[in-house]
Formats: structure tokens, C-alpha cells, sequence
């Protein structure tokens, strides 16, 4: 990953040479997102933007949690933060404005398929899959409550069945699928 400083046309370099997954978005003086550096479950990480090669990290690394999509709340100073456990998703709201960070909330997802974020807006706009229902969008509102945004056509779904299974692997761990 590098960094490109549009007024100078210098280069930075944040991430080189390093197989991990990482995502970064900029927010205001500093970049923000979630790698699998260091970290096979993922965890969030910010940098200056004066010194993005500097990683600290906001939320840490979980061994019954995989880190997944994230968009950034502008308005309300948030990390939205998809984080995964035995398959099963749920969003996290974690502040932006501490290194020591503390969960502010979490809400139950079902199957996230996607979160997105119209962060000039402060608007949390979020596609769910759940395990008995299509996909739905629907906005995000900071108490957790979800408005729907557009109803899709379901007559055309009405053979589909999702179910989760547990099959266990060669260790004995049961592993969920759909």
C-alpha cells in the first residue's frame, strides 16, 4: 500500500512487502482501516498521515472474532466495523478518537453480506443477508434501528432455503456453512 500526496506527487509507503490483507480509508490526518498483518483475525490499525508507516492499533485482535468491512462515520467520530464469530455477523460502533478504544455498541446482523457509508452524509447505509431472509438494505441509524430503504421483489425467491450446517473437520471442530 502506498500513499500518494496529491499536492507534492510524493509517495509514501505504508505497507511493502508484507502478504496481509489490508484496507485503509483517510480520515482527516490519518488513515484507518483493518489489516491481517500481524494479526490472522484481523484488528484495526490508524496512521498519521505524516507518518503513515507508524501502525497503532484501535481495536485489537480477537481469537473468537474475524474482522471484516468497516466504513468510517465522520459525523459521529465512528469505526463501523463488521466482525464476524462462528459466521454469524454483527456491526461494531468503536470511537475514532482514542488509541485505548471502547466498544460503544454492537448490533446483531444476522449474515452481513456489506456495509457502506455515505460518511459526507453521516449516513450508515447496510445490505444484509440473513439466514431466512433475502438481502435487505436499509439504513443504519446510531441507536441501531433500521429503516428499509428499497423493498426488493421476493416472489421470485420463494424456492430458496438457507440453512446453517456443522460438519466437523479433521480436528473434531465443527465448522458452520450455509
Amino acid at each position: 500500500v502506498h500513499l500518494l500526496h496529491r499536492a507534492s506527487g510524493e509517495w509514501r509507503v505504508v505497507v511493502e512487502g508484507v502478504e496481509a490483507n489490508t484496507s485503509l480509508r483517510v480520515h482527516g490526518d490519518r488513515l484507518v482501516g483493518v489489516t491481517f498483518r500481524d494479526a490472522p483475525n484481523g484488528r484495526a490499525v490508524w496512521a498519521s498521515l505524516a507518518d503513515p508507516s507508524q501502525w497503532h492499533t484501535l481495536v485489537a485482535e480477537r481469537s473468537d472474532t474475524v474482522l471484516g468491512t468497516f466504513a468510517i462515520d465522520s459525523v459521529a467520530g465512528e469505526l463501523l466495523l463488521v466482525a464476524s464469530s462462528v459466521a454469524v455477523d454483527r456491526l461494531e460502533r468503536w470511537p475514532l478518537a482514542a488509541e485505548a478504544a471502547s466498544l460503544r455498541s454492537v448490533v446483531s446482523l444476522g449474515v452481513a453480506s456489506v456495509v457502506s457509508l455515505d460518511s459526507d452524509a453521516g449516513l450508515t447505509v447496510l445490505a444484509t443477508s440473513e439466514f431466512t431472509a433475502p438481502v435487505t438494505v436499509s439504513q443504519l441509524h446510531p441507536d441501531g434501528t433500521r429503516t428499509p430503504i428499497d423493498s426488493a421483489d421476493t416472489s421470485v425467491l420463494t424456492d430458496v432455503v438457507v440453512r446453517q450446517v456443522f460438519y466437523p473437520s479433521t480436528d473434531g471442530t465443527l465448522v458452520p456453512m450455509f
